[in-house]
């Protein structure tokens, strides 16, 4: 299977923004295995599509993709699987060297969310949720990385004005203006 590769783009993005990602997942106890959502900057293939490599190419070397929580999700929800919707996309490759570091052994589901439907959004987290509750069963525990790459095209000041509102939405539990 095709393993896809950091670009340049991707290289860039994340030295610029090394900071954040590495402080926060410097800051966390890692298990084996992490489910990582993120945006398709660019519409093409499957809404939520799960990647079918067998592992993802960084700088540090092959991250491999968790055949058993791939193969879990794609039972439980409303995943395809779809390499279309990962290619020449971004936001989870920056994120896999900063696991790599802290956590060698780490495996990993790559999630591409394409479609902004709240039903399928929520029909996503509920299958999140059974597969981890499943893992958690028998004594595995799974982590949920999402990167929201929210834009790249305001200043730093209105950049964080945009997180902290995300932020504010996130903590109050009310999915639905973020579909507006």
């Amino acid at each position: 299977m095709r393993v896809p590769s950091s670009s340049g783009g991707a290289a860039t993005t994340a030295a610029a923004s090394a900071g954040l990602p590495a402080a926060g997942v410097g800051a966390v106890s890692w298990p084996r295995r992490v489910i990582l959502l993120g945006p398709n900057h660019r519409g093409a293939g499957a809404g939520l599509a799960i990647s079918p490599a067998s592992a993802w190419r960084t700088p540090l070397g092959d991250l491999p993709v968790s055949s058993r929580l791939s193969a879990a999700l794609l039972a439980e929800g409303p995943f395809e699987e779809d390499g279309k919707a990962h290619a020449r996309e971004h936001a989870l490759e920056v994120i896999a060297p900063f696991l790599q570091v802290v956590r060698p052994d780490v495996e990993a589901a790559f999630v591409s969310v394409g479609r902004a439907d709240l039903e399928l959004c929520e029909a996503a987290g509920r299958a999140v949720a059974e597969v981890v509750k499943s893992f958690a069963r028998h004594g595995e525990k799974i982590a949920i990385v999402v990167s929201s790459d929210l834009n790249h095209y305001l200043d730093k000041a209105a950049n964080r004005r945009k997180d902290l509102r995300a932020l504010e939405l996130l903590l109050e539990g009310d999915p639905e203006p973020f579909f507006r």
